[in-house]
């Protein structure tokens, strides 16, 4: 499917697109920054270009969604994608959700609009639910799940061991026909973040990126 939507925003024009192989060096960048800087991810080797390129082209080849955020200069903002949540046949109406955004963006609303161009590709193939994996704390990336009425169904205590700390996991379900777009919402995991090389604790981390444990098809 080639998507296109243009949104106002950020002072200018957003624009969400489908992702191509061409988007791959991008979206390893913005992806690295979260397996070198944070604990939102269970990575603790930085993936590579091919690796990228190769996850965009399994999740395409499988008919499954994957959108790109940029702006009206060509920077790619951030990317959403779903893949099915399990390999067996009867799951195929259920999708796992993934987002990653650019640590840098300091406007909001930016989640909130990938969220609503991703459901609406979702809802159109006929898929049923939602699921979101988020490593705990992550206040910000709760509150743009909730927002679309995701709730809260499983807690795993200390399943990832990074930076030195045991490491909680949640997951979130949503039924996507249940939910509303929510287009002038404010989405509190796109407000400033500071620049550092060190690693960040994720409660105090402002930028969404869900699927913990991983990549879209990974």
């Amino acid at each position: 499917m080639d998507l296109t939507q243009l949104i106002e925003g950020f002072g200018g024009i957003i624009m969400i697109r489908d992702v191509c192989l061409d988007d791959a060096e991008r979206l390893a960048e913005i992806y690295n920054y979260y397996i070198v800087n944070t604990h939102v991810l269970f990575d603790e080797k930085e993936i590579s270009v091919d690796f990228m390129r190769e996850k965009i082209r399994q999740v395409t080849e499988q008919g499954m969604p994957w959108l790109i955020a940029e702006n009206d200069t060509g920077e790619v903002l951030g990317f959403a994608c779903a893949k099915q949540w399990r390999e067996k046949n009867a799951y195929r109406h259920t999708a796992e959700l993934t987002i990653y955004l650019d640590p840098v963006i300091h406007k909001k609303g930016l989640g909130t609009k990938m969220f609503n161009e991703l459901f609406k590709e979702l809802k159109s193939r006929s898929f049923n639910m939602v699921i979101s994996l988020i490593t705990l704390p992550n206040e910000a990336s709760i509150a743009l799940h909730e927002k679309f009425g995701m709730e809260k169904v499983a807690h795993f205590g200390e399943m990832g061991y990074k930076f030195d700390r045991w490491i909680d996991i949640g997951y979130w379900q949503g039924k996507l026909s249940e939910m509303d777009d929510h287009p002038e919402a404010v989405d509190p995991t796109m407000t400033q973040c500071s620049e550092t090389s060190e690693a960040i604790d994720i409660s105090d981390y402002p930028v969404a990126a869900n699927c913990a444990d991983d990549l879209c098809n990974a």
